[in-house]
């Protein structure tokens, strides 16, 4: 047996063998007077490769032929040098990179890195790396503070105006950045945006405002330090009487109040101190009325009304005061209501429309109105937003004309 004596850790010795007899021959190689490996050769030369893990001496402890027993003769020393190791735990700049042997390296990561015949034994180096890799930070600190205030960075104070780059070392000693930007001022401003119902007031700073606009009050909240409120104030649009016609009574509750509110925010509820809930009343005695109106938003205004009392004699009604068209402000899917507020029953045979661009739409109809009932009627689908004329025209000819703003 003959073969090499030194081998670095991890690498095979060669083992060479030459056998006199008759193959084939059984081989017991021993490492250090401890069999190691069955070895069968079918020729009288035969060289194998093994791993012998640590140092040690290789020798022929039996050996069998075909025919008969023999001997071995020679021994090989083996000395495993070891292979170098080292780990590595580093972090670096972003930006910067780490080389190690001809491998350069700028990921965070877990490496591997082997070394040809680096080591001092002249066996490989293994090396471990884990890397990590720091951000480099900028972080940007808008501030306003009020003079003779101060504002501390990393334990440094600032107390003037200035734009200026702080550098500071964070993680693994890599620069970071702060971007300051500090504006010292004497004056404060807050800004305030109010909406309030029409006929409300808003106490400001001690001050009554009532009306659309800007107001500011100004404070010194410390030795040369102010702060300023700028308060925007917006009204809502007020509820108003667009319209209004009051029938007297002659003693029988046949009064009437027929009223349209505009303005607020739509859509409008109505509260009669009657209980009543609709925007107009009929049939009511002669007296002092008062109506509630809420608009969407919550605003509230009162009216006042008063009906008066009449004589049958002066209840003398012309043709054109027989029938009411109301509203006269409609929206296109509200509905229009025709009072007879005379004094007998009017007999309608039509109803027309027409647009002040000459449309026109006739509607026919045949609808009987005692005293003080109500016949509604839609706005036609054909029409959308604007000014129309509605002609009512009565069994006995006469005609009445309305004039209606539609909007959409």
């Amino acid at each position: 047996i003959s073969g090499p004596n030194i081998i670095c850790s991890g690498s095979k010795v060669r083992l060479n063998f030459e056998s006199t007899g008759t193959p084939p021959f059984a081989i017991g190689l021993f490492k250090d007077n401890e069999l190691f490996a069955d070895v069968l050769s079918e020729s009288t030369l035969l060289t194998i490769e093994i791993d012998p893990i640590l140092s040690g001496t290789f020798r022929i402890g039996t050996i069998h032929d075909a025919n008969c027993d023999g001997s071995g003769t020679g021994t090989v020393n083996v000395t495993v040098k070891p292979v170098a190791s080292a780990l590595i735990d580093t972090i670096i700049c972003e930006g910067e990179t780490l080389m190690i042997g001809d491998e350069i390296f700028s990921t965070p990561g877990t490496y591997t890195i082997v070394l040809e015949n680096s080591a001092e034994n002249n066996c490989d180096s293994i090396v471990n790396l884990t890397l990590g890799v720091a951000p480099i930070i900028t972080t940007t600190v808008d501030e306003v503070i009020c003079n003779g205030d101060t504002l501390f960075i990393l334990g440094e104070p600032y107390t003037e105006t200035i734009d200026t780059i702080i550098e500071y070392l964070g993680v693994g000693n890599c620069p970071n950045y702060i971007d300051l930007n500090l504006l010292v001022k004497d004056t404060f401003s807050m800004d305030i945006a109010q909406t309030i119902c029409n006929g409300d007031t808003l106490d400001f700073h001690g001050t009554p405002v009532y009306e659309p606009g800007s107001y500011s009050y100004a404070e010194e909240i410390r030795p040369g330090c102010f702060e300023e409120t700028v308060l925007e104030l917006s009204v809502l649009p007020a509820m108003i009487v667009n319209d209004l016609s009051i029938m007297g009574d002659n003693g029988s509750g046949n009064g009437a109040i027929l009223v349209e509110i505009v303005g607020g925010t739509p859509p409008l509820t109505y509260k009669w101190n009657t209980g009543q809930t609709s925007e107009s009343i009929f049939n009511i005695a002669h007296g002092e009325y008062q109506l509630t109106v809420t608009d969407n938003l919550g605003c509230v205004q009162v009216f006042e009304f008063v009906v008066p009392m009449i004589s049958s004699s002066s209840d003398i009604h012309t043709s054109n005061s027989k029938l009411k068209i109301w509203p006269t402000l409609v929206s296109s899917n509200d509905k229009l209501q025709i009072l007879n507020v005379g004094t007998e029953a009017q007999n309608i045979v039509s109803i027309n429309w027409l647009s002040i661009s000459g449309q026109m739409i006739n509607l026919s109809v045949d609808q009987i109105l005692e005293q003080g009932q109500t016949y509604e009627t839609v706005v036609p689908q054909e029409f959308s937003g604007g000014v129309y004329f509605v002609k009512l025209t009565l069994a006995e000819g006469a005609s009445i004309w309305t004039k209606v703003l539609v909007i959409d």
